[in-house]
């Protein structure tokens, strides 16, 4: 972990003042003093799930809007091997998305970016320095502010409702309990068996128990575990596009299935991850041909998979 106020599950690379003075010099924007003092404790990163939660108070709306928020834009690449870079990533998500030159991206949200948040430099509408959100699916280039400074953003994150300050989710007593014991959703089960590859539910239970249960960007570990999920899901009914592996509320999306997977008495939140690391999950196996189309939907290549099981 790092000092910093907030906790951060993958910390991006920590900073030194010079190499803040050089983030700050190519963009062209001097970064808010808090913002300053995150880089420079441990370089941004996707935070932890004890403090990644901020309810957003919407005009059109009687009730508040609740937002996960992923991860916090630093210097180079987070301890799993996401992209996390103010200069690189964000200025390339910044050009793909058309977002202002007068507002600087900080923040995306579990949704990816769909919803992120930024800072404010030039609107006039918000203070300068005020952190935005905004749904670039619903209402593209259109603001709300959540915080009249970086730091009172810091200050409104949550745990997220899936956070028990009971359990301590890098125990390794706690994670071998839950992963090799915890219950599996019905549908992951009958999938496993649908495959009928023997012992396969034991694998598929070891990979997530060296996942630690809450992953976020590329890990082999993470990519180990998919595949070995998919191959059962597949035997059942491969999907045919990435929307429905990560679409929530429906017990047959992959997503759903490991959300409700690996859970003990004592905890009522199963495997946890954002829809971008099944998005590049998925992405990453298509362009390697290991995850092939056919008629009835995408399918994992059986040669490739003989090694993966033999593992």
């Amino acid at each position: 972990m790092n000092n910093c106020k907030i906790d951060f599950e993958y910390p991006g690379k920590k900073c030194t003042a010079l190499d803040t003075a050089h983030i700050e010099n190519e963009l062209g924007k001097q970064l808010p003093q808090t913002y300053r003092d995150v880089l420079e404790c441990c370089g941004g990163g996707i935070l932890s799930l004890k403090n990644s939660f901020i309810n957003l108070p919407l005009d059109d709306s009687s009730e508040d809007y609740e937002l996960s928020i992923d991860q916090i834009l630093g210097n180079g690449k987070t301890s799993s091997g996401s992209n996390n870079d103010l200069l690189t990533y964000g200025r390339f998500l910044t050009e793909e998305y058309e977002i202002p030159d007068e507002v600087l991206l900080c923040a995306i949200s579990e949704a990816g970016m769909h919803e992120y948040l930024v800072i404010n430099y030039g609107l006039k509408d918000f203070p300068e320095g005020s952190v935005l959100y905004c749904n670039d699916e619903e209402n593209p280039g259109e603001y709300i502010q959540v915080a009249s400074t970086f730091a009172e953003f810091l200050e409104l994150l949550e745990p997220d409702p899936e956070f028990s300050e009971s359990t301590v989710e890098s125990d390794p007593k706690y994670i071998h309990e839950r992963s090799m014991d915890g219950t599996l959703a019905p549908e992951l089960e009958q999938a496993i068996a649908a495959a009928s590859n023997l012992g396969l539910e034991h694998e598929i239970r070891c990979a997530a128990k060296n996942t630690g249960l809450y992953v976020s960007g590329r890990s082999q570990e993470t990519w180990h575990l998919f595949d070995l999920v998919y191959w059962a899901i597949q035997h059942v009914k491969p999907y045919r596009q990435i929307e429905e592996l990560t679409v929530m509320d429906s017990p047959e999306a992959m997503r759903t299935m490991l959300s409700e997977s690996f859970i003990i008495p004592e905890q009522i939140s199963g495997f946890l991850s954002d829809i971008a690391t099944f998005e590049l999950w998925w992405e990453d196996r298509v362009k390697e041909n290991r995850l092939v189309q056919h008629e009835d939907g995408y399918r994992l290549d059986g040669s490739y998979m003989d090694t993966v099981l033999k593992k």
